[in-house]
């Protein structure tokens, strides 16, 4: 029997008692690496809105480089679930173990977030503003491809949302296999992860009204509930138990 989001939420906090402080210190280190990327991105590709095809590949760069990152960000939310020692360097476990794969992944992640982004940078990009205005079919037009490109962007992540978790359990794996291993686990499982995603939503917009600060604590919440999902979706976690009412 599969165990609800606030049941995967219980066993997420469990595993953070007494090693949030890491967490904490894990995730601000995380935005530290992701700040100093983009402080590279703002220097040197800083052009995106002009298509220009250095800013274009550096940017994609710089976000490949911070997908890898957020590989280590999954290891070591993942390692906690499971009582491991973990340090604030193995956020660059990607770049250490097979460093191939986490890059190849990476990709594939990158370029799903560029298809929910293109839409839209191609309309301000492009200073459609006025043109929108006068034409009526090609504004909804634009409006159908963006929600078609949220669409298939969204189900794709949700899909290939396991594929960090098997590259650190399974290094025998190719990249294929990886790919359809998370597709397949990941059946009937989508619209699950989805609400537990959206289950956090207070928690998020109560981290917004507190200048963003509340992130820190929420995000090691959010990333070891997706850990304990994987656990349970991969047959790690012990089988919940039915409770028989006399």
């Amino acid at each position: 029997m599969k165990r609800s989001s606030a049941e995967l939420k219980a066993m997420a906090r469990e595993s953070l008692e007494g090693r949030y402080t890491l967490a904490v210190e894990l995730v601000i280190a995380y935005f530290a690496i992701n700040f100093f990327l983009y402080s590279i991105n703002l220097r040197f590709f800083s052009d995106f809105l002009s298509f220009n095809l250095i800013s274009l590949l550096g940017n994609f760069l710089i976000f490949l480089l911070s997908m890898m990152i957020s590989a280590g960000l999954s290891y070591c939310f993942l390692a906690m679930t499971r009582g491991w020692v973990i340090r604030i360097s193995d956020l660059f476990y990607a770049f250490r173990y097979q460093a191939d794969k986490a890059l190849i992944l990476s990709l594939i992640y990158s370029v799903i977030f560029l298809l929910l982004e293109f839409p839209l940078s191609s309309i301000l990009s492009l200073q459609l503003s006025e043109a929108l205005s006068s034409h009526v079919f090609l504004a909804l037009l634009l409006v159908f491809a963006s929600i078609a490109c949220f669409i298939v962007a969204v189900i794709c992540m949700l899909a290939l949302s396991m594929c960090y978790y098997f590259y650190i359990d399974h290094p025998e794996m190719n990249i294929r296999q990886l790919l359809a291993a998370s597709f397949q686990i990941m059946k009937g499982n989508k619209i699950r992860l989805f609400y537990i995603y959206i289950s956090f939503f207070g928690l998020l917009l109560l981290s917004v009204l507190t200048c963003f600060i509340g992130i820190l604590w929420v995000i090691p919440y959010i990333s070891c509930t997706t850990a304990m999902f994987y656990r349970e979706l991969n047959g790690e976690l012990p089988p919940k138990m039915d409770t028989v009412e006399f």
